[in-house]
Formats: structure tokens, C-alpha cells, sequence
């Protein structure tokens, strides 16, 4: 086999694997797994392009899951990581809110003549 016949012969494996997204328009990689897709995150926009519209001639059932353009008009979403991983600045908002909390516990245990005890304090944090 020479080099030619490998390069027609690895673009046809690719034209058969399952993910391959010129083969499948763009909701059976986002729609959750217990709905029997692929459920994947997208770390990307959340909101789907207008240029993958091209992948919707594909099918025969018209365009149900594609948005015109990237405004939220219409407020169909695909689901993204950005969703469950928290922004870098939370991590310093999270700590000053717990720290504020407990000063405020602190000084009106003070001021009662009390100590803190874990319990007080369980209420603070996630």
C-alpha cells in the first residue's frame, strides 16, 4: 500500500466513525445522555452558531435545535462547562463572604459573652 491509497483510505475511516460531526448535526453531541445522545459539554459559546446551519440540510426534519445567530433572542442553549466550573473570581468572593459571616457571628458571640461553637459556624460554607 503506498502513501496515496493510505490518505483515501484514512478519510474514509473518518467519514465512518460515530462522532464525526459532518455525519450528525450538532444536538445528538449536546442533548444529555438520558435522552440516548451523546450528552457532551461544550466549552465554547453556549449558544449555537448560525454557520452551523450548514449541518442542518443534512437531515429532512427541518432546523429544530439551530439558532439564526449568536444573540439570545430565542434562548436555546447547549450545555457548556462553563455552567459547572465556577469563575476564577469566586474563589475570592467565596472566602470573604465565610470571613465576613464569621466576624459578624464572632463579635455578637462577644458581645453575648459566648463562644462559637461548630455548630454556630456549619451554616457558613458549601
Amino acid at each position: 500500500m503506498n502513501y496515496q491509497e493510505a490518505v483515501i483510505h484514512t478519510n474514509e475511516m473518518l467519514d465512518l466513525l460515530v462522532k464525526n460531526a459532518s455525519r450528525f448535526p450538532p444536538v445528538v453531541f449536546y442533548t444529555p445522555k438520558e435522552l440516548g445522545r451523546l450528552g457532551m459539554l461544550s466549552m465554547g459559546h453556549i449558544l449555537i452558531p448560525a454557520s452551523d446551519l450548514r449541518w442542518s440540510k443534512q437531515t429532512d426534519t427541518g432546523i429544530t435545535h439551530f439558532r439564526s445567530g449568536m444573540s439570545p433572542e430565542e434562548d436555546q442553549l447547549i450545555p457548556s462547562l462553563y455552567r459547572y466550573i465556577q469563575p476564577w473570581s469566586s474563589e475570592f468572593e467565596d472566602p470573604s463572604r465565610v470571613w465576613n459571616k464569621y466576624a459578624m457571628k464572632r463579635t455578637e458571640a462577644n458581645s453575648q459573652n459566648q463562644r462559637l461553637t461548630l455548630e454556630d459556624l456549619e451554616d457558613s460554607w458549601d
